[in-house]
């Protein structure tokens, strides 16, 4: 599932390697190393856990509005392209990238910030996140009663629909 468009423009220039899963059939993990695609929820709090499941060890959390998220496994660092979010939640947001907007910064340079930034969180340096204390975890599930109304194989699960 495509969030935004702007989502396109956030992987950089690298190949991709592949699309990694994550459904009710099936999750897969990277077999090597590379940028990887994963088709997945849009919503924060799951795609974070997805993306630690597949084994990431930090994660790199762009966000327009400002998404309070942390999680309860790896440290999630927060960067924001919006200087308003930037500066109304710069208590929560590890990075503004909206130096690159504004001006003041390159966008090579914002990049060598967010790497910086992975190396010394990967030390042991806390995340905003962390330090507010947010250990977010959700697995993504469907609803069976959503999927029986939208036509879909529920695996076996009767669901709500159907009396027990």
């Amino acid at each position: 599932m495509e969030k935004s468009l702007g989502a396109s423009m956030k992987g950089g220039t690298r190949p991709i390697q592949g699309v990694l899963e994550n459904n009710r059939e099936r999750f897969d993990v990277p077999d090597h190393s590379g940028l990887w695609l994963q088709d997945n929820t849009g919503m924060d709090v799951p795609s974070i856990t997805s993306m630690v499941a597949s084994g990431a060890q930090v994660v790199v959390f762009t966000t327009g509005r400002g998404s309070t998220t942390g999680h309860a496994i790896a440290p999630v660092i927060k960067v924001t392209g919006n200087p308003d979010t930037f500066e109304f939640m710069s208590d929560n947001m590890d990075i503004n990238a909206g130096t690159v907007l504004d001006g003041s910064e390159s966008l090579r340079s914002v990049g060598e910030r967010v790497f910086n930034e992975v190396l010394d969180v990967a030390s042991g340096k806390l995340t905003k996140a962390e330090k507010l204390g947010y250990m977010d975890f959700i697995v993504f599930k469907t609803s069976p009663l959503a999927d029986r109304l939208l036509g879909l194989d529920c695996g076996g699960d009767k669901g709500l629909l159907e009396p027990s």
